[in-house]
């Protein structure tokens, strides 16, 4: 992050993912700490599993902004049709890459709330949780073939 360009799109995905991340970690540590009877502050966990929510979504919001940007900036440019055809595939993927950093977005929010008003058997936070399974799946899914487009 701190290497990568801010205008780019990559670089606010990857911001968007580490924000995710942070949350879902904050979730493991809700977890561990009312298995093993630790302290549980409902409040300042939530508080603190929304605060990473945000984080994540603006960013993810940024990728896109930041994607259509680009896109743009490229149009305007004598680019050679098959480069330009590649970059648009490889620009368009950050929306797709976005929505999923917005569906581990609403399912962390969906768990900060469930902490909160104290329903948090392990089942109702899993079920929570389960899109997350599949957008980390697709996550990846998303970044390997971007990668793969950047291959001459």
């Amino acid at each position: 992050i701190t290497t990568g360009d801010p205008k780019h799109p990559q670089s606010a995905l990857t911001r968007s993912v580490l924000a995710g991340n942070h949350g879902v970690e904050k979730y493991f540590d809700y977890l561990i700490a009312a298995a093993t009877g630790g302290p549980n502050d409902r409040a300042g966990t939530a508080k603190a599993i929304l605060d990473s929510v945000a984080e994540a979504r603006a960013a993810a919001q940024d990728a896109v902004r930041l994607s259509a940007a680009m896109s743009a900036a490229l149009h305007r440019e004598p680019v050679p049709p098959s480069i330009l055809t590649r970059m648009e595939k490889i620009l368009d993927s950050y929306r797709a890459s976005s929505n999923v950093e917005l569906t581990v977005a609403a399912a962390l929010e969906a768990v900060a709330s469930q902490i909160e008003q104290g329903i948090d058997s392990p089942e109702s936070l899993q079920a929570a949780m389960a899109p997350v399974n599949a957008a980390i799946d697709l996550r990846m899914k998303l970044q390997a073939e971007r990668l793969a487009l950047m291959k001459p």
